[in-house]
């Protein structure tokens, strides 16, 4: 069974986690409880199948709807237990379409493009036990759902994925839990290793956060424990793990007055060092990371601190692009 824990005494809203879960095996969760009847919310409970099925022993009856956040493998994974069970699954409307299809998934996420299809099918949908979800229902931002007098608001934080998002949970005296999903309140820090990615609506999001934080009494990331204290040294933390990854960049690309590729920047180890990655699937991580400092190319030109000097022909499976440094 996952651990349940209650957020706060006057609402009543769980944190549900897999203890000792693999990682990124699992997602924590929110567990929005109905206590007049069938109406509760669940978000994005991925767990191993044995927690999935002893949570739904306890709570399956009671659940009405169950949102999806992302498509990302470790959010969007083992939803279908959901769907078996009758409960109406929805998800933001520009990752729905990911849901639904594994080939629009490899298609839309570069994969298929980067020649990583099979790889990512095979080693990560596969491990995880991802299956679609054809009656998922897509969603847009600001949509909200009323249980027992608690709002459950979405959110739009993209930037991490298209319609990455975030809820905002009140109560009649306006008390305020705040999911930020996987905006990056973790070990890692901003992630954004996918072409469809974008930074510089990850910057936005990382500043309404920062708002949407403000008087909270918990807040509700998707890999760590609930924080209820130090909401302003996580959001700087935040971004000083970002800015770092920024400056890093922009220092390597100084060095290469010719020209520099985001390829460069893998071949140099500018975010992940490759011992310490999973070597089966280290095609995968060189893709996201190429990924992330094309992106970080990209705003650096958006700063004026660099120059696109070649522009590669689209759809790119790995970007081609080549900049140099202006500052």
């Amino acid at each position: 069974m996952p651990i349940m824990e209650r957020i706060h005494p006057s609402m009543p809203v769980y944190s549900v986690r897999q203890p000792n879960a693999p990682l990124f095996q699992a997602a924590n969760g929110i567990y929005v409880a109905d206590p007049a009847g069938d109406g509760g919310i669940l978000i994005d409970c991925i767990f191993q199948p044995p927690y999935i099925k002893s949570f739904l022993e306890v709570v399956g009856k009671k659940v009405g709807t169950y949102i999806a956040t992302h498509f990302h493998v470790d959010h969007s994974a083992k939803v279908h237990y959901y769907d078996s069970q009758g409960i109406d699954v929805v998800m933001p409307a520009k990752e729905v379409e990911y849901m639904r299809s594994a080939d629009f998934l490899l298609e839309h996420a570069g994969l298929r493009a980067g020649g990583l299809d099979d790889l990512f099918h095979d080693k990560v949908m596969r491990l995880f036990g991802w299956k679609p979800v054809v009656n998922a229902t897509g969603v847009s931002p600001g949509t909200a759902w009323n249980v027992g007098g608690i709002k459950v608001e979405m959110i739009g934080l993209p930037g991490h994925s298209p319609g990455h998002p975030g809820f905002t949970i009140t109560n009649g005296d306006n008390e305020k839990i705040v999911c930020p999903v996987d905006l990056g309140f973790d070990h890692f820090g901003p992630w954004f290793g996918f072409p469809n990615a974008s930074l510089p609506e990850y910057l936005e999001s990382m500043a309404r956060i920062s708002r949407e934080i403000d008087n909270a009494v918990a807040i509700l990331p998707s890999h760590e424990p609930v924080i209820k204290d130090g909401y302003e040294n996580l959001c700087n933390e935040m971004t000083r793990k970002l800015e770092g990854r920024i400056a890093a960049v922009q220092a390597l690309m100084d060095a290469f007055p010719k020209g520099f590729t985001a390829k460069d920047g893998v071949e140099r180890e500018v975010i992940y060092r490759k011992e310490k990655l999973l070597q089966p699937i280290l095609p995968l991580f060189l893709f996201w990371e190429t990924w992330m400092v094309e992106h970080i190319c990209k705003l650096l030109v958006d700063r004026n601190l660099a120059e696109e000097i070649y522009h590669a022909s689209d759809p790119p499976g790995f970007p081609g692009n080549v900049y140099r440094s202006t500052s």
